[in-house]
């Protein structure tokens, strides 16, 4: 199996984060993590390749704190009701295949195909 890449690395005394997880937990994209880091607005390290690799946990965490606080005050965003044009097209179409109303797996679809099988039968001829 392959190993996941380190998220968090604490060097110096500071919590170090990768760029993917800064990015995940400010709301911001890598490459505006990294516009800003250049600007000095963030602290990080690089690679041997003068890639920008982590990123100081202290100094994004005002950004994440906004992330927050604006995730919590997003308004739901609400469906808009059917057409009645859409809702006789869904009536029309019927049940969608495979679909059991009772979700209990293949115990169920089973179940489904016995009955169906028993009402179609044909009756049997008493002897009497």
């Amino acid at each position: 199996m392959a190993r996941k890449p380190k998220l968090v690395l604490f060097d110096e005394g500071i919590n170090w984060l990768a760029p993917k997880y800064a990015a995940e937990k400010t709301g911001l994209t890598k490459p505006e993590l990294a516009r800003r880091a250049v600007a000095g607005e963030i602290r990080f390290k690089t690679d041997r390749n003068d890639k920008i690799s982590w990123y100081a946990l202290p100094d994004i965490d005002h950004l994440r704190a906004a992330n927050l606080v604006k995730s919590l005050n997003k308004k739901p965003v609400k469906k808009r009701p059917k057409t009645s044009a859409q809702l006789e097209k869904e009536w029309a179409a019927g049940p969608k295949l495979n679909e059991t109303p009772i979700r209990m797996g293949p115990v169920a679809a089973h179940l489904e195909k016995v009955m169906l099988k028993e009402i179609h039968a044909k009756p049997k001829k008493d002897g009497s």
